[in-house]
């Protein structure tokens, strides 16, 4: 039997952690991705990986296959030279449309084999078919070489092709037909296509089933868990297997006797269905036999199949990918060590695009900043913040806004299905081996799982991390065993002492008793207390405290209350057991005395989120709430109530349940001192709106009692009760009178926040506030000065800050630490005698600066800058950069030459001119990805400036291939600077070679740099020509390399004639005269000559701007583009700025 390949899974080439694991998963065969899993600018990362990971002792016993990049790309060839000499077993071929690109590949194989010893042959090849033509040659593509293994459908491609989508598998009926009918004929195997619904196991397991039954040796796949299913979907059945052993015993008897004919039940057996009776014992051999539930065959995977050794395991097996949603719950609040730790361990392993959906995030999680940062972490999902975490977001730390929602609105999300769980990491004090788990036994008891609930019920994935694994069944079972899939046990889940630390605090602040006490008062007189009622207390300190009070109500009266709701606290829990409060519903338990008390009180019970309070729920139990007290940060004259933002506009507060009970609860009183720190708490508008003030009925203050005017009733009786009521105003005019009218908080137009109401919809927006922006502006200054320094001599300037990233700084313990820099710096520059040109200090509200100008090559000024910080006690709180004069007026020259407008036939501000897959924004992106990249061409000049120019295109080309692969990171893949960046590169890097820099010395360094650039790459190449080289040997045109070499002579030429003014007279003078390969690609020798003809008759007769517009139409009219004059304007707008 030939090997099985049944399984084929891919890895994306740049994910190193997925490269050093994949081997546990056991597939037929791993595809290493270098095409399409793989982004531009890591191309070159991922051959480098891949290229070790071939030569693991672990992959030894597993065949290997790369998909390499195409081979009229530019990393094609690469990445088959990099995997043969690494011994990979099979190539796999992408885009794969006739013969003709397997006998390409063939010849590359067998010269790289010669060249690094292999035998000749021995690296096997898959074509993979991708198209329509491909489909149509598949007989022709499968016959092509001996060293085909097999033909692979590719599915994205194809119905691209087709003009079609991907569906119930229709669209592919032909192409699979044809694709396995090729591979029959010629002997190979076939692959089916991927399955990418990873989440969708009974969609992969009817095509599994489809493909199979056709003939299809095996299937491409993308997740590691669907290995298992389709090795035990291609395994034979039981009937099968003892069918075929008849078969073989009738054959063998039948051979004893001599009979010629056989039959086994009354049918012929001949050599077909011998064969196939072979084949199902031999895969029979190597599968085991087909079974629904395959676990049940091994006693010990029967009880612990859910059971992993370790976290990486647990995330492996979950299917986890780049892009999908993690969830965690909050039971522990400041205890918690799941978020982080997980987080932290999928950043280690690679993750990245992930969004984070948590039910709150605590002051503990601040280790999420560096996640998000790297990118780990780039969407949330919760129902608050604080701490550093909540400050850094509230600067714009991240791209996308947060979402803050409540608890019910959250479940509403998940139920309406725009937050989708892909994996669930739960934190439990104990579980049995199937995942019964529970909140309220083990060590770190929690008490209520009630956000867990409610993700193990929606995510696609469970894994649950306990401290204990207790024997089976672990009852009462919060967390059940048919939601949960995947188990490990940790040393910690979290420290329960801090349950109760921050918001859910008991006060004995005299102020907030009082307050406490007032609402009791409120409460007793509102006309919904008695016999029966139902109430909940928020989680702030006031809110807790008023249960005190109303226990002496609730026992002077003989008033009992039928259930409390929501989170419960010890002071609930008091009442309860002295029956003043009939039940307990728990979402969630906000200290210790509350989570033994639903360990041992039958009463009280664990109620999920779902059941607390999501409005779209069939019945919330938050809607027979009669009273709720709850707490605010802000609330204004309309009683609308702000917990989110705090009096600086940072996050630091989180929604809960607030906008929730407020909504369902026949009175809600919201508790709340006048004034926070000489801060009032009454406002004239919130700064960010969470409940609408429709919800609120009752405002308790130090200061007075104020009542929504839509409730008269409650009013009368407050006041007929002898309470002191005052009108909202009233009580805003105190808090002005104390403290005056607040300053404005200042915001950017950034938002970082969306507050989604309970139903899904957008309530507010948090903004960025703009201290943030004092910063940027901050650093647009300090470089402006560097900018300056460079422009006025010519030499290396070092930029001296702070690392001390947070607010406005200006304090003494920054002015010492500011010291200590600057006299090491001014230390190092004399101890080494170099001439310092200029020195400046600032001190600023931002931080102090600090530039010098130093006469000294800036590769050796880096390097003593670089030791300085590394061996510093306080280096790590310098950011010392040294700036290269070099590359000044690069990024400016870039800018210069999109924002001219009009620009006859490119893009300008205008339009797209003679281009559909680029415009203005499209340009913006491109230069900021480049930019960053002409100060490394500078230093990279630098540390080479003792070598011969003409030895040096082998060194700057490497910096020149990554700085497009920023570019077409940043533009999709579009060519928007490829000419510039070869060309200002070149100036760069001349300029970090050259003492004296001036227009002249940079162009005579390029051109020695490039001497026989023309004659070895244009004039001397043979094989299938390229675009250039078509043109040189058709027209004798040298393109961006024949300016190079002559020391960017037309642009020299265009400057002696230019006035210096308008740059439209220079853009019109290089358009006459420059040899522009760009406008020959598009329009031939004769679109040449109609620009350079047109910008004559311009210059000749004069031009304005209605003449350029005229020009931009006739030159969009013949898709003619001179995006090789536009590379040349900025080069002179360098050369100009220079001299």
């Amino acid at each position: 039997m030939s090997k099985l390949r049944r399984s084929m899974l891919f890895l994306p080439g740049a994910n190193a952690a997925m490269l050093s694991t994949a081997f546990i998963y056991r597939p037929d065969s791993i595809m290493f991705d270098l095409e399409d899993a793989v982004a531009l600018r890591e191309k070159d990362t991922a051959r480098l990986l891949v290229f070790h990971a071939l030569q693991h002792p672990m992959y030894q016993d597993i065949e290997t296959v790369v998909r390499i990049n195409p081979l009229s790309t530019p990393f094609g060839l690469l990445d088959l030279e990099a995997a043969v000499r690494a011994g990979v077993d099979v190539i796999r071929l992408p885009k794969t449309d006739t013969p003709d690109d397997v006998y390409e590949l063939e010849g590359h194989l067998e010269r790289i084999e010669r060249e690094c010893g292999r035998e000749v042959g021995s690296t096997r090849v898959m074509a993979a078919i991708e198209s329509a033509i491909g489909v149509i040659n598949a007989v022709a593509i499968a016959r092509s070489s001996p060293r085909l293994i097999g033909i692979a459908l590719a599915a994205f491609d194809y119905v691209m092709d087709m003009q079609t989508e991907r569906g119930d598998g229709t669209e592919l009926f032909y192409a699979r037909c044809a694709v396995l009918h090729a591979a029959r004929a010629a002997g190979i195997d076939a692959f089916d296509v991927v399955w990418s619904d990873v989440n969708d196991e009974a969609g992969f397991l009817r095509e599994v089933d489809l493909i199979r039954k056709m003939g299809f040796n095996g299937k491409s796949l993308i997740n590691p868990r669907q290995i298992d299913l389709l090795h035990n979907a291609y395994a034979p059945t039981q009937e099968e297997v003892d069918h075929a052993k008849r078969v073989i015993e009738a054959a063998e008897e039948g051979e004893r006797n001599g009979l010629g004919v056989v039959s086994l039940n009354g049918k012929m057996v001949d050599a077909p269905i011998i064969n196939h009776a072979q084949v199902v014992l031999e895969r029979a051999a190597a599968s085991g036999v087909r079974r629904a539930t395959p676990w049940l065959a091994d006693s010990d995977a029967k009880h612990n199949r859910k059971l992993c050794a370790t976290l990486e395991e647990a995330v492996a097996r979950s299917g986890l990918q780049d892009g999908m949603t993690i969830s965690f719950h909050h039971a522990f609040r400041e205890g918690d060590r799941v978020i982080n730790t997980v987080v932290a361990l999928l950043a280690r392993m690679g993750f990245k695009n992930l969004t984070l959906a948590s039910s709150s995030l605590m002051t503990c999680n601040d280790a999420l900043i560096e996640h998000i940062e790297s990118g780990v972490i780039t969407r949330i999902y919760t129902s608050g913040m604080r701490g550093r975490l909540a400050d850094a977001i509230s600067h714009g730390l991240m791209d996308e806004p947060v979402h803050i929602h409540s608890h019910g609105g959250r479940v509403k999300l998940l139920q309406d299905g725009e937050l989708n769980i892909d994996v669930a990491f739960l934190g439990v004090p104990c579980s049995d081996a199937f995942g019964n788990a529970n909140g309220t036994h083990g060590k770190s008891c929690c008490g209520s799982l009630g956000y867990a609930m409610v993700d193990a019920h929606f995510a696609r994935k469970v894994v649950l991390l306990t401290e204990e694994l207790v024997p089976f069944p672990n009852m009462p079972a919060s967390l059940v065993q048919d939601q949960v899939d995947y188990i490990v046990q940790v040393e910690s889940v979290g420290d329960p002492a801090k349950i109760s630390v921050g918001a859910a605090r008991v006060t004995s602040n005299p102020r907030e008793l009082m307050i406490a006490r007032y609402a009791a008062d409120v409460i007793e007189h509102s006309g919904y207390f008695k016999p029966g009622f139902s109430m909940q207390t928020g989680s702030g300190a006031a809110a807790t405290a008023c249960t005190r009070f109303m226990e002496e109500k609730m026992e002077r009266s003989g008033v009992k209350a039928r259930f409390a709701l929501g989170g419960i606290t010890g002071s609930l829990v008091d009442l309860h057991e002295k029956g003043l409060i009939e039940k307990l519903l728990d979402t969630q338990c906000f200290d210790g005395q509350a989570a033994a008390s639903l360990a041992r009180n039958p009463n009280h019970v664990e109620i999920s989120t779902n059941v607390y309070a999501n409005p779209g729920s069939k019945a919330a139990s938050c809607d027979q709430l009669d009273v709720v007290i709850l707490s605010a940060l802000e609330i204004d004259v309309d009683f609308n109530v702000n917990v989110i933002t705090g009096s600086d506009g940072v996050m630091r507060g989180a929604s809960g349940g607030h906008c929730d009970v407020a909504a369902a609860a026949n009175l809600t009183i919201v508790v709340a001192p006048l004034l926070r720190s000489r801060i009032p708490t009454v406002v004239k508008r919130v700064t960010t709106r969470l409940t609408p003030g429709e919800s609120i009925d009752v405002l308790v203050t130090d200061h007075g009692i104020a009542v929504n005017p839509a409730r008269p009733e409650i009013r009368k009786r407050l006041l007929e009760a002898g309470l002191k009521v005052v009108d909202i105003s009233a009580l805003y005019e105190r808090a002005i009178s104390l403290t005056g009218v607040p300053k404005p908080i200042e915001f950017t137009d950034k938002i970082v926040g969306v507050i989604r109401y309970r139903d899904g919809s957008v309530i507010d927006t948090v903004r960025q506030v703009k201290d943030l922006e004092e910063l940027l502006a901050a650093k647009e200054r300090r470089a402006a000065r560097q900018a300056d320094m460079l422009e006025h001599y010519k030499q290396p300037v070092i930029s001296l800050t702070l690392v001390t990233p947070g607010e406005i700084k200006d304090s003494l313990r920054y002015r010492n630490t500011m010291g200590v820099a600057l006299q090491m710096c001014d230390q190092l520059l004399w101890e080494n005698r170099w001439q310092v040109l200029d020195r400046q200090v600032l001190w600023l509200p931002t931080g102090p600066e600090a530039l010098w100008c130093v006469a000294h090559p800036a590769a050796e000024i880096k390097a003593h800058c670089a030791e300085l910080e590394q061996t510093h006690p306080l280096g790590r709180l310098w950011d010392l950069d040294v700036i290269c004069p070099q590359h000044g007026h690069v990024g400016p020259a870039l800018w210069q030459e999109l924002e001219l407008t009009p620009k006859p036939g490119l893009v300008d501000k205008l339009n797209n001119g003679s281009h559909r897959d680029m415009d203005h924004a499209l340009f913006v992106r491109s230069i900021a990805a480049i930019t960053p990249w002409f100060s490394r061409f500078a230093e990279l000049g630098s540390a080479h400036a003792d070598k011969p120019a003409d030895a040096q295109l082998r060194i700057i080309r490497p910096m020149g291939m990554a700085c497009e692969q920023a570019m077409y990171a940043a533009t999709n893949g579009v060519n928007t600077h490829k000419g510039g960046i070869f060309a200002l590169g070149l100036l760069c890097f001349a300029a970090g070679r050259v003492k004296n820099i001036s227009a002249d010395s940079l162009c005579c360094e390029v051109s020695n740099i490039c001497r026989g650039l023309v004659s070895r790459e244009l004039a001397a190449r043979s094989g299938q020509a390229t675009a250039g080289e078509r043109q040189f040997q058709q027209y004798g045109l040298t393109g961006a390399r024949g300016e190079a070499e002559s020391g960017f002579a037309t642009v020299r030429k265009a400057l002696g004639q230019w006035n210096g003014q308008s740059l439209h007279g220079l853009l019109l003078r290089l358009m006459a005269v420059n040899q522009d390969s760009n406008l020959v690609s598009r329009g031939g020798i004769q679109g040449l000559r109609y620009v350079q003809g047109y910008a004559r008759e311009l210059l000749a007769n004069g031009w304005n701007r209605e003449a350029l517009l005229k020009m931009d139409e006739a030159l969009i009219e013949r898709n003619l583009s001179p995006g090789g004059s536009a590379d040349l304007l900025s080069v002179g707008w360098v050369l100009s700025a220079i001299k």
